[in-house]
């Protein structure tokens, strides 16, 4: 009697060793998760009820789903010198929408932008590089060597343009240039902090906000970023004020007091001005 292979029917357990590798769909009635070279799409609630996602050629490495549900991106392992897939699946049809390939060996992470035009990928420790692609199309944008040996990324949450990356006491937060197809680094300065990310979430409250600090890194040698908890921020026009944190060698400073200026001068309040000379 011919055989051939046996179609897969139901799975049980959850193995649990890919990072990140369970995913919620905004729904919250439907997970994903990876099971060797498959995607299992499970309906909480129902036992029963189980979807199977086939298409990699070897075991899934990485998930992400698109906030509004409609995309879920899986990366895969391959051998030594050998392109590792990426599929984009479209999640109602569970069918294979996109299959990219520019990575080698494996694909660490991945990433949709905010609303999901966009896709983030990051290559392992013998690829190390960050490509963003065009979901729409799954043509690939742009790509760059990432530093050290990154290990995560995530999108801010309101822009397209704006993403960072961690992993090897290294955290950068890279602006996505469309018009001249470029990513452009923005190293965080760590100062005596060392930490190995393995891990990035980005809270819903965190945006994407301008950073008055381009005249005062020139000036002083250092860097300067609007508190996160500043009601105010500099605008092109009229008189405001900014509360600002002091990133040296020594690591993160203690807040100012609000600093009321009229762009483009700054007039910095004597014990900040005292911290900076020092720093």
């Amino acid at each position: 009697m011919a055989t051939g292979a046996l179609p897969l029917e139901s799975v049980i357990g959850f193995e649990g060793k890919v990072g990140g590798g369970l995913v919620l769909h905004p729904n919250g009635k439907t997970m994903a998760y990876p099971l060797g070279a498959t995607v299992v799409v499970k309906e909480l609630g129902d036992s029963y009820s189980q979807s199977f996602l086939q298409g990699h050629t070897d075991e899934v490495s990485c998930l992400a789903i698109s906030r509004d549900g409609r995309y879920l991106a899986s990366g895969q392992i391959t051998n030594m010198g050998f392109a590792a897939d990426i599929i984009v699946w479209d999640v109602e049809a569970r069918a294979i929408l996109h299959r990219m390939s520019l990575h080698k060996v494996k694909v660490a992470e991945l990433a949709f932008s905010y609303d999901g035009t966009y896709l983030a990928s990051l290559g392992g420790q013998d690829d190390n590089s960050l490509v963003i692609w065009d979901v729409a199309s799954g043509n690939a944008v742009c790509g760059t060597p990432a530093p050290g040996l990154t290990k995560c990324l995530r999108f801010f949450n309101n822009t397209n343009f704006r993403l960072v990356t961690g992993g090897g006491n290294t955290l950068v937060v890279w602006d996505f240039d469309l018009a001249n197809r470029k990513l452009r680094p923005t190293p965080c300065r760590m100062g005596s902090i060392r930490r190995d990310t393995n891990y990035i979430v980005v809270d819903e409250e965190v945006r994407a906000r301008p950073r008055p600090h381009g005249q005062i890194a020139s000036r002083f040698g250092n860097f300067f970023f609007p508190d996160p908890a500043a009601s105010s921020f500099p605008c092109v026009k009229g008189e405001t004020s900014a509360t600002f944190r002091f990133v040296g060698e020594r690591g993160l400073g203690p807040a100012s007091s609000p600093v009321p200026f009229r762009l483009p001068s700054l007039t910095l309040p004597a014990p900040l001005a005292t911290l900076v000379s020092s720093g």
